[in-house]
C-alpha cells in the first residue's frame, strides 16, 4: 500500500465493493502520522534529546525525555521533584517515529478531531468497520473530551497512537478482504 498507483487501484476495488471509508481513513491516517513525524523534527531538528511536558492529574506534572537514535531510545520520566517514575527502552525506535504516548502536537488537534468526526465517531457519514472495544476506547477519549471536568483526566489518552488500534483493523480489513480481489484483478 506504499505505493501510490497500487494504492489507486485498491481505491477503486473499495469503491465497487462500497467500502471506500476503508481505505480513505488508512490514507488520511498515514498522511496525518507523517505530519505528527514532521511536526515533532520540527519542533526539534535534532532529535536528539526531546523534552515534552504533559499533565496526568492536575496535582503532578510529568516531563517525558526521549533519546532518540537510529539504534537505541529511551524515555525517562521524571515528576515535577525529578524523581525517575520509569525508564523503559526501545531498540525498534527509529529517528523518524513518535512514541504513541506522546501528546498531539498542537496545531494538529483539529485533524485529529476531523478523522474522529469522520470516520470513527458513530453514524458519521465515512464509518469504518471497527470492533465494538476498539470503537469504544475511542469513543471514551474524543466523548469525554466534551465535558471540563474530564478534559484533564482524558488528555493524557489524547496522544498520537489514539486510532493506532482503528488503523490496525482497518488495515486488516483491507488486507483480508479487498487485497485478494486486487490480487485476482492485477495479479
Amino acid at each position: 500500500m506504499a505505493n501510490p498507483q497500487l494504492f489507486d487501484h485498491m481505491k477503486q476495488i473499495a469503491a465497487e465493493l462500497f467500502c471506500p471509508e476503508s481505505t480513505a481513513f488508512h490514507e488520511q491516517y498515514t498522511a496525518l502520522q507523517n505530519d505528527v513525524r514532521k511536526a515533532y523534527m520540527e519542533a526539534n531538528p535534532n532529535m536528539d534529546m526531546v523534552s515534552i511536558v504533559m499533565s496526568t492529574r492536575p496535582s503532578e506534572t510529568l516531563s517525558v525525555s526521549a533519546t532518540v537514535s537510529s539504534d537505541q531510545s529511551k524515555t525517562i520520566i521524571r515528576s515535577a521533584s525529578s524523581r525517575t517514575i520509569s525508564t523503559t527502552t526501545d531498540p525498534a525506535l527509529s529517528s523518524h517515529d513518535v512514541p504513541r504516548d506522546w501528546p498531539i502536537p498542537k496545531p494538529l488537534f483539529g485533524r485529529f478531531a476531523g478523522l474522529y468526526q469522520t470516520f470513527i465517531r458513530r453514524g458519521c457519514a465515512h464509518e469504518v468497520n471497527l470492533s465494538s472495544s476498539v470503537r469504544s476506547d475511542i469513543l471514551a477519549v474524543f466523548e469525554c473530551l466534551k465535558s471540563d471536568e474530564d478534559k484533564v483526566k482524558m488528555a493524557s489518552k489524547l496522544v498520537v497512537g489514539v486510532f493506532d488500534s482503528a488503523h490496525r483493523e482497518v488495515y486488516l480489513d483491507i488486507l483480508h478482504n479487498l487485497f485478494p480481489i486486487y490480487k485476482k484483478r492485477f495479479g
